[in-house]
């Protein structure tokens, strides 16, 4: 299967390395997750963020976007409830070595954002970012 081209709010399946793994040692991730591509340079240089079904406790619910179960399935996800993870992004050069065949039929594509779930994305997105404290030296 040919791989598309990356474009943002393509939803993929990744091997997603989160930060509490990093920050654990680890270099791979424990499993893939379906995650949508938020920004593609010139260079082929993809970001993106996880989607996940594991609901945020009280200190990460500002960095969770819950999505509904109509954006779920634009997207090609399962019914249950997902959040997508707005602190942590991962970013490799396409394709990478981290794709995963982990959407339904074992394919690397989940499905497509609509423009409005990728716009609620962006927004999120600066909004999280504007809770984050810039370390002083």
């Amino acid at each position: 299967m040919a791989l598309p081209k990356p474009r943002p709010g393509l939803v993929i399946g990744y091997d997603f390395l989160f930060r509490e793994q990093a920050n654990a040692g680890l270099e791979n991730a424990a499993k893939p997750h379906p995650a949508a591509i938020i920004l593609v340079t010139h260079q082929a240089r993809v970001s993106l963020v996880a989607i996940s079904h594991s609901p945020p406790g009280p200190d990460e619910a500002p960095y969770r976007l819950k999505l509904t179960s109509a954006e779920c399935k634009e997207m090609g996800l399962d019914t249950r409830d997902h959040w997508i993870n707005l602190r942590d992004i991962n970013a490799f050069d396409w394709p990478g070595y981290d794709l995963a065949r982990s959407a339904p039929g074992g394919k690397y594509v989940y499905g497509m954002m609509s423009k409005g779930t990728f716009i609620r994305l962006v927004n999120a997105l600066k909004a999280c970012a504007g809770r984050r404290l810039i370390p002083s030296e």
